[in-house]
């Protein structure tokens, strides 16, 4: 029988790709542009609760391009301080591996190459540690409690979920950060949620994460860390947090 642990982060993962992948096809740049030259196009958030990481691999196209993805010896690389790992093609677009800790206020870089196409850099900085005040581990949180969280160095936008038996009750991202207080509140009243133990899991992501989700409009080009190429690398600390809703 598979461990329950495992099969949860498995099922978190495979959520975390399809999410990026839409995230990615939204963003992705198509051009009427005589001048159009294809480019590498990659989309990567490294997350300090994964054992493994993704990265979406694929290039740019015209509008009357319908070949697909059609990319030639792709080679892909991710590295740390002190470490530099191949990433293997999974399926279709999406590269996987890189089994090390991401590690908060750490940088880490990629590179990308392709037959046909320039190399891609990357680098992203992960987002300093951040305490959830309240609740700890094992609190019962009643309808009229208020979430507290300190705020993350270096975090630039923050994605709030709650989960029961691995479904997501409660989506919510906000920018805090923005803001002159140390802390971010969050009512529980306002999450509408279920009596019983529930898990939150909090995000904080880099700026080249907020950058290409807030700051590019439709028509534009995202290079949101990376270089020779378009798209984003980003990063995310991630703190978790179980404990019991009472209405």
């Amino acid at each position: 029988m598979e461990n329950k642990t495992l099969s949860s982060h498995r099922r978190r993962s495979r959520g975390l790709i399809f999410g990026f992948i839409i995230m990615f096809f939204v963003a992705c740049p198509k051009t009427h542009d005589a001048d159009f030259q294809s480019q590498l196009n990659v989309f990567g958030v490294i997350r300090s609760d994964l054992g493994e990481q993704q990265m979406i691999v694929d290039r740019t196209y015209a509008m009357d391009d319908t070949t697909g993805y059609d990319l030639q010896n792709v080679f892909a690389t991710m590295a740390g301080d002190t470490f530099c790992d191949t990433l293997r093609q999974s399926w279709g677009i999406i590269f996987m591996g890189f089994n090390h800790p991401v590690i908060p206020l750490h940088t880490y870089a990629i590179m990308v190459a392709a037959d046909g196409f320039d190399t891609l850099w990357g680098e992203t900085t992960v987002p300093g540690a951040f305490t959830v005040i309240f609740p700890q581990p094992g609190d019962t949180v009643f309808y009229d409690d208020t979430i507290l969280i300190r705020k993350s160095p270096g975090g630039k936008a923050y994605e709030f979920r709650l989960y029961q038996n691995d479904t997501i009750l409660f989506s919510y991202m906000s920018f805090p950060d923005f803001l002159p207080d140390t802390l971010f509140r969050l009512p529980a009243s306002e999450m509408y949620l279920p009596e019983g133990n529930l898990q939150m899991r909090v995000a904080a992501y880099d700026s080249n994460f907020f950058n290409y989700q807030y700051q590019y409009g439709s028509n534009e080009y995202p290079q949101c860390g990376v270089r020779g190429g378009l798209g984003a690398f980003c990063s995310a600390c991630v703190n978790s947090v179980s404990f019991y809703f009472q209405p």
